[in-house]
């Protein structure tokens, strides 16, 4: 039975006729992995966590569609002063940030529940009437008490929308979009510190949840690649200092990422919280399987300066090959477990595309490295 020798694959993506061919065909597939980027969407929602045939999120759907309440932001008032939510300044900061989440762009004005927005349903005689608890806020204590009076004869009202204390309030708002909780969620967060005054106020809920979620993951994004990124450079940098040891890990690290998050992007699939994580990940693998042969590379150059590049491209590919492709496979191997045993969707696809992201770092160390190597590798790397 014939086998492929990895020595003759070396040798043809090294040959000088050959290797910018391939260093080009390594951009493009880059370029079109990072072409599909643009389509890439986010999840940060706890719903992602959770299979969408789940009993919990089944009954969750339910009750949605029974009360119509979707993805609820809530925001907690507590005083401890003297009446507690039902003092003057308390009621007065209710209604604040009531009115305040109103205007928020992303919440629908109309579902925008508490004390200063439901209505007080009292009976007088034969008649029922129905009105507001108060339409400007109290300003004497009396007043306060008088609608505190009012609003515990509401059972439905006692241990929701005021805690049995009487130390809490509760704003419920409902979000238009839950895609845009992120913004929604700094939005609100900035309001309700201008109209809570001096009480304490706790934001929560589902679409609070996304909603911090969401830009957590934009912030941690910001921070985590780059760092990423530069601790790469400026390891590879330190390790070989020339610019083939630096710019080939650097081309392979991003066709890496590229490749994965692009196609994630491309086949509808969203980013996650957890995949967060992947990138760094990513970039270790990929950096590590170039680290193998860059310095076998170099060692030899130094054992043997009279050889071509072509030559000890092709010397430190065939050495490498082996051990890169056992570590390769041990790795898809780990990851294989995730995607078999986990629970969630994005656990899942964390392990379905880190195995993607190791494939293309796999497949670029092997082809793109040494056809580098042989076109750029001339300067000797000073630590050897």
């Amino acid at each position: 039975m014939a086998t492929v020798d990895p020595t003759t694959f070396f040798e043809k993506t090294a040959a000088p006729e050959n290797r910018r061919k391939v260093i080009a065909a390594g951009l493009l597939l880059a370029f079109a992995f990072a072409a599909m980027l643009p389509q890439l969407r986010k999840d940060p929602s706890i719903d992602a966590f959770m299979r969408a045939d789940h009993p919990a999120v089944v009954y969750r759907d339910l009750v949605e569609d029974t009360f119509g309440l979707r993805s609820p932001l809530l925001v907690a008032l507590v005083s401890d002063e003297e009446g507690g939510v039902f003092s003057p300044g308390a009621l007065a900061a209710v209604k604040r940030i009531s009115d305040s989440l109103k205007k928020t762009a992303n919440i629908d004005p109309e579902r925008v529940t508490s004390l200063s927005t439901v209505s007080n349903i009292a009976a007088d005689g034969d008649d029922l009437v129905v009105e507001s608890f108060f339409d400007a806020p109290p300003t004497t204590a009396a007043e306060a008490s008088a609608v505190e009076a009012a609003a515990r004869a509401i059972p439905a009202y006692r241990g929701v929308l005021f805690s049995e204390d009487g130390t809490s309030a509760l704003i419920a708002a409902e979000l238009v979009d839950d895609d845009k909780a992120g913004a929604t969620y700094e939005d609100v967060t900035e309001r309700v510190e201008a109209a809570r005054g001096d009480y304490a106020a706790y934001i929560a809920g589902e679409g609070a949840a996304s909603g911090y979620l969401s830009a957590y993951l934009n912030r941690d994004t910001l921070k985590l690649l780059p760092l990423s990124t530069v601790v790469m450079v400026l390891i590879m940098t330190i390790s070989f200092r020339t610019r083939a040891g630096v710019s080939l890990p650097f081309l392979v690290a991003t066709a890496t990422l590229a490749g994965a998050v692009g196609l994630m992007a491309g086949l509808g699939v969203p980013y996650f919280v957890i995949t967060n994580a992947l990138p760094a990940i990513l970039i270790g693998i990929a950096v590590a399987d170039s680290v193998h042969i860059l310095s076998h590379y170099y060692e030899t150059k130094a054992a043997r300066p009279e050889a071509s590049d072509s030559e000890l491209a092709v010397g430190a590919a065939s050495a490498m090959w082996r051990p890169i492709t056992l570590t390769t496979l041990t790795t898809i191997a780990g990851f294989t477990g995730i995607v078999a045993t986990s629970s969630t969707p994005p656990m899942m696809w964390f392990g379905v595309f880190a195995i993607v992201g190791i494939l293309v770092a796999y497949g670029f160390s092997l082809a793109v490295i040494p056809a580098g190597l042989s076109a750029f590798g001339r300067a000797q790397s000073r630590p050897f």
